[in-house]
């Protein structure tokens, strides 16, 4: 039981350092987004995105989140997922063809859930970046708690993390006095026992055994 426990503890704290996570990464990307054009959050060559279409499936589903990473479009080849920007919107398929043409690369790409190809080839400075993996369901999360909503959200996750905290301590402090009250209770004598029965519910409720 004890294990059952430890290990429903550690998934709850792993998953709310993820939700932390998500988002802080959210809250960030809306200010620095401000006032910046093509801006994709993210940290160093490492972007996050959420999924908006079907288009991938089922390779990755909409409200995934994506994490990319920047490389030299060089070694790109038939087969890879990239994101790359077309008509100011981002867009992550998968690559169908590598053309070389007047010393410039292009790409061919085409979703995996899409009968055709996509209409244009991809330049290789509007490639942003190479799918690394992919994580179900987290760029819902990450979509939905953008500006002041995601701001709100991290400020109650922390207030919940802080309060949790502050409710272990109460919960230790009153064990550690409860024990301290059981060892006067083993040292009372027979005219005392309903000192002791008072003492008992106090602190651990009915069951005293004489």
């Amino acid at each position: 039981m004890k294990m059952a426990k430890l290990v429903f503890k550690w998934i709850g704290n792993a998953a709310l350092a993820v939700l932390v996570a998500v988002a802080v990464l959210s809250v960030v990307s809306f200010v620095r987004s401000k006032g910046t054009e093509n801006y994709i959050p993210g940290i160093g060559p490492y972007k996050f995105l959420a999924v908006l279409s079907g288009s991938m499936s089922p390779t990755f589903n909409t409200y995934d989140m994506i994490i990319d990473k920047q490389v030299d479009t060089e070694t790109l080849k038939q087969g890879d997922v990239i994101t790359s920007w077309i008509d100011n919107s981002l867009v992550t398929h998968r690559i169908t063809e590598v053309i070389k043409r007047d010393g410039s690369t292009f790409f061919r790409t085409k979703g995996d859930a899409n009968n055709v190809e996509d209409e244009r080839e991809i330049l290789s400075k509007d490639v942003a970046g190479k799918l690394l993996f992919h994580i179900p369901y987290l760029g819902l999360v990450m979509s939905k708690i953008r500006g002041p909503i995601g701001i709100g959200v991290v400020w109650a996750i922390f207030a919940y993390i802080a309060i949790t905290e502050i409710m272990s301590e109460v919960r230790k402090s009153k064990k550690k006095k409860g024990e301290v009250e059981c060892e006067k209770v083993l040292s009372l004598d027979q005219g005392e026992k309903a000192d002791a029965k008072e003492i008992y519910a106090k602190h651990f409720g009915s069951g005293y055994i004489e």
